[in-house]
């Protein structure tokens, strides 16, 4: 089967851990979080469903207002465990909407992102990485993560690769709006 041919149906994006107690520790929080927002704003396009982790909220706060007021109907899960995979709702929410294709996103990510991931590709998901929308407190961790991703069967591409990937074609009913948002 081709693993690139990605349906949306099949497909879900992931925002990891983008906390209010998280964020400003990360290295440019400011450019993925402009990237994370295209990707939600094309997500509510492409009606690709999102699943929103947080860690430990009690203690790292909910997602972050910029975020969360671009989410429409997302799924939010709590989590202890780094890996999203940790915690049972999260495999048996993507089980009960068919996906298979993971388009990770989030912080850190030489820790929950690699170990979600890991987990995924171990579990025979898709597992593709959006590199200019993922971040950690330093710079050479979150290099060192994506080069180790490389060589395990990840798929690692830029959010405006994804989005288009998606829409496959400018006749897509979503492309005008897309394309003012790519803007």
């Amino acid at each position: 089967e081709n693993t690139m041919n990605l349906n949306i149906e099949e497909s879900a994006l992931i925002l990891i851990d983008m906390q209010e107690k998280l964020v400003p520790a990360m290295k440019s929080d400011y450019k993925i979080i402009k990237k994370q927002k295209l990707l939600l704003e094309s997500a509510k396009e492409l009606k690709l469903p999102v699943i929103v982790t947080e860690q430990y909220p009690k203690g790292l706060g909910n997602t972050i207002t910029e975020l969360s007021e671009c989410l429409d109907n997302p799924i939010i899960i709590e989590k202890s465990s780094f890996s999203c995979f940790g915690t049972e709702e999260f495999e048996q929410t993507l089980k009960a909407k068919n996906i298979i294709n993971l388009f990770l996103t989030g912080i850190e990510t030489h820790v929950c992102v690699l170990q979600t991931a890991l987990d995924a590709i171990c579990a025979g998901y898709n597992v593709f990485l959006i590199d200019d929308a993922v971040s950690s407190r330093h710079s050479k961790d979150r290099r060192s993560a994506i080069n180790f991703m490389r060589h395990q069967d990840m798929n690692i591409l830029s959010a405006e690769a994804i989005i288009f990937m998606l829409m496959k074609t400018s006749k897509h009913p979503a492309f005008k709006n897309i394309s003012k948002l790519l803007r």
